[in-house]
């Protein structure tokens, strides 16, 4: 008879010495593993019998006889044509006692026969990898005492845990665990048993990892808990989400090292169904008046990073958060004194844009979002003074402010092709004729003007902007920002144009 360890997805075969014609024998010694002699296997192995001798698949007897008990412990009937468990509805407890006893009788023989306690397969597998349920408990433990190597790899990087998850063993995974085994150790996949049971959403395996690693600290993970729960919100595991926070191992507004919650991971991710989970669980809003290093709350992820789909979920979330302290989430600033509007207006790194029209529709639609809902592009409390403009004090000149500047410059390279010429000529020579005079800066006013008039303004822009204008002219520098609108880059002209008319007026 040959059996397939099809449950462990080993491709190792154990055959029992009773093959059929054309099939070969298992060696003796396994066979007498296998059937649980353990009088016949002390015998051959006291007459000098290899203990790890291996059969045509490359197994030795202890992981020939371990595979054979795995596979004894999950036999199935048929119950109404379909396969069950026999031990669900047959109590086979003095069975399963006595294969255990037999087993843990014959490892031990081998054993003490000088058996390689992590003696490899062709598929680098060692004995540890096939005592994987949890009827070999105590067999795991016997090898773990004995010094078998617990973070073992096999050819595709698989380590013992890693296959009793793959089980959900939760005894043996317990085991393991608290001997040490690696959680973080990955196969060649890049998968690690964490990763598994978190994509795989196995919250019993979770708890025992919990039970042992939640207080425990590393270098990569100060917080065990908190990373799991970013981890399961890129995985868009649900349910080890909501096992984390309703158990209360991890608050909704715990931050990674760029400051980051599961929100606005979930945001950068598109994923409204995971945002949409988060928002049950946080009902008092932790997450939303959470911002990043960066200075950047939800809204600021949503409007840089996500697509209008999200962004509207986010404005629906908010609109139900009715509280004082919620009610300027939409203007508030990062580190830069960016609003979120100011970020859609500005960003090139939405995930859903893939060239450089449909980042043109993206911005459009999210600032229009965004407009209806109030926001502004800029905020005047976050300006030195309190104002994009800036007086110089040695003179009457106004200075734009950096954050004005770098749009202005932004937009004008990304329209570049859409402006006519002589419209960007006329703004930048606008601009430096109405620069204060002074006679140290006329040679660079002149070779500033030669260069604009050679075709050069989009080159010089960001040179022509820093420089201070009278103040009699700022309105006509206002009323040129009108002439465009009609580029893709349109509505965030006007918008400029309207906030800074107010400030100025």
């Amino acid at each position: 008879m040959e059996m397939l360890n099809a449950r462990t997805g080993h491709p190792e075969v154990v055959s029992s010495s009773t093959t059929s014609l054309g099939r070969r024998r298992s060696p003796p010694l396994h066979s007498a593993a296998l059937n649980g002699d353990v009088t016949l296997v002390r015998q051959m192995l006291e007459h000098g019998e290899d203990a790890d001798t291996r059969d045509e698949w490359t197994l030795t007897p202890i992981m020939s006889m371990f595979v054979r008990h795995a596979l004894q412990e999950t036999r199935c009937i048929f119950q109404e044509r379909n396969p069950v468990r026999r031990n669900l509805v047959t109590d086979c407890r003095e069975e399963d006692s006595e294969r255990t006893a037999t087993t843990n009788a014959v490892l031990g023989l081998f054993l003490q026969h000088g058996a390689l306690l992590d003696a490899r397969t062709k598929g680098r597998k060692s004995a540890l990898h096939y005592a994987i349920c949890d009827g070999l408990y105590e067999a795991a433990k016997i090898l773990l005492d004995a010094g078998a190597t617990i973070d073992a790899q096999d050819k595709d990087g698989r380590s013992p845990l890693y296959c009793v998850v793959q089980e959900r063993s939760l005894l043996v995974t317990n085991l393991l665990v608290s001997y040490g085994a690696s959680i973080d150790l990955q196969d060649r996949l890049g998968v690690s048993p964490l990763s598994l049971v978190i994509e795989k959403e196995y919250v019993n395996v979770m708890q025992i990892f919990l039970n042992h690693h939640a207080l425990v600290a590393t270098r990569e993970r100060l917080d065990f808990a908190g990373e799991v729960l970013l981890q399961a919100v890129e995985a868009n595991s649900i349910n080890i989400v909501r096992f984390l926070v309703e158990n209360e191992y991890v608050a909704m507004d715990y931050q990674n090292a760029a400051g980051e919650t599961a929100m606005h991971r979930a945001i950068a991710q598109g994923n409204t169904e995971m945002m949409t989970e988060l928002d049950e669980l946080d009902p008092t809003g932790q997450s939303f008046q959470t911002v990043t290093v960066r200075g950047e709350s939800c809204f600021h992820f949503a409007a840089r990073l996500a697509s209008v789909k999200e962004l509207e979920l986010l404005l629906h979330i908010r609109n139900q958060l009715s509280r004082d302290g919620y009610s300027d989430l939409l203007n508030s600033t990062d580190c830069l004194g960016a609003t979120p509007l100011f970020a859609a207006a500005t960003t090139t790194e939405s995930r859903c844009v893939r060239d450089k029209i449909n980042q043109s529709i993206d911005r459009k639609v999210k600032m229009q979002l965004l407009l209806s809902h109030g926001a502004m592009l800029l905020r005047n409390e976050a300006f030195p003074g309190g104002s994009p403009f800036r007086r110089l004090s040695r003179d009457s000149g106004i200075i734009l402010c950096a954050q004005v500047r770098r749009c202005l410059v932004q937009w004008f390279a990304e329209c570049e092709s859409e402006i006519e010429g002589y419209k960007l000529r006329g703004f930048c020579t606008n601009w430096i004729t109405h620069v204060p005079v002074k006679p140290k800066t006329a040679t660079t006013m002149t070779v500033l003007h030669l260069s604009v008039c050679a075709g050069y303004a989009i080159d010089v822009l960001p040179l022509v902007l820093m420089l201070p204008q009278n103040q009699a002219a700022i309105t006509s520098f206002l009323q040129s920002l009108e002439c465009f609108i009609t580029c893709s880059n349109g509505l965030q002209f006007d918008c400029l144009a309207h906030e800074l008319s107010a400030s100025w007026a």
